[in-house]
């Protein structure tokens, strides 16, 4: 169940491609330079990611939500010979739960990104278009 943090009508732009891709990422206000937590993308647009990660509990999230924290991301891109880190900051839209066990809970999050680089949106343009059409074949 995705519990909304914006409001207003939501509107995609972008075309979203469903695909798992490593992520690293911090909160902003982590004086380190290394990525300490991990999650992996549900789906990857322009816009931003769904991330799935065990990072935190529920209610942390809804403070970096509510606090409009920021979390840098390494997204790890690999494919045919390419290997590429996508760097961006984003801020957390949605916040949603994947599985629920006493032991183990996997948060989905909806993250916008706030600031990313053009050669870096390129990268993800390609990645998408390339994966997209992959399969096409006319009639």
């Amino acid at each position: 169940m995705w519990r909304k943090i914006f409001s207003g009508r939501e509107r995609r732009r972008y075309v979203r491609l469903t695909t798992e891709l490593k992520v690293d990422f911090k909160l902003d206000d982590e004086g380190s330079e290394i990525p300490s937590h991990k999650g992996v993308t549900r789906d990857i647009s322009l816009e931003g990611i769904c991330l799935t990660t065990d990072a935190f509990s529920k209610e942390k999230w809804e403070e970096i939500a509510q606090k409009k924290r920021h979390l840098h991301l390494y997204i790890s891109i690999q494919g045919e010979g390419k290997k590429e880190k996508v760097e961006a900051d984003a801020e957390v839209q949605r916040i949603g739960v994947k599985a629920n066990v006493v032991w183990h809970q996997n948060h989905l999050l909806g993250l916008h990104f706030t600031q990313i680089e053009k050669n870096n949106q390129e990268i993800i343009r390609s990645l998408i278009t390339d994966n997209l059409f992959a399969g096409y074949r006319p009639v």
